[in-house]
C-alpha cells in the first residue's frame, strides 16, 4: 500500500493499493464470491437429501425443508453479492451510490 504523507503523519492524498496488491485482492474477493455462488447451488440437492433422509416423514418437514432453503439462499446470494461488489471496488476513489441503491442494476464484473 503507498501512503502519501504531508509530514503531519496524516495522509496528504487518498491512500491506494499498488496494483499488485489492488489485484491480488480482488482476485480473493472474486473467488469468494464464485465460491459463494458454487454453495448455492449445492443447497438444492442438501434439501433433497434432507427429504429423502426423512422417509415417509417427509410431508411433515416439507415446509420446514422449504424454509431451511429459503434462508441460505438468501443469504449465500447476499453474500457472493457483496464481495462481488467489494472485489469491483477494490482500489476505486470514489463508489457510485446510486448504482447501489435498492433495484438498481449493478455491474459486477469488475470492468
Amino acid at each position: 500500500m503507498v501512503i502519501p504523507n504531508d509530514g503531519t503523519g496524516s495522509p496528504s492524498a487518498p491512500l491506494r493499493l499498488t496494483s499488485q496488491a489492488a489485484a491480488t485482492v480482488k482476485k480473493r474477493f472474486e473467488h469468494a464470491s464464485q465460491d459463494l455462488t458454487g454453495h448455492l447451488n449445492g443447497m438444492a440437492g442438501l434439501s433433497g437429501a434432507i427429504s429423502e433422509g426423512a422417509g415417509e416423514l417427509s410431508g411433515d418437514i416439507e415446509a420446514d425443508v422449504l424454509a431451511f432453503l429459503q434462508s441460505w439462499t438468501s443469504a449465500f446470494d447476499v453474500l457472493s453479492t457483496s464481495t462481488a461488489l467489494i472485489a469491483g471496488n477494490t482500489n476505486n476513489l470514489a463508489v457510485d451510490l446510486d448504482a447501489l441503491d435498492r433495484g438498481s442494476t449493478i455491474d459486477l464484473s469488475g470492468s
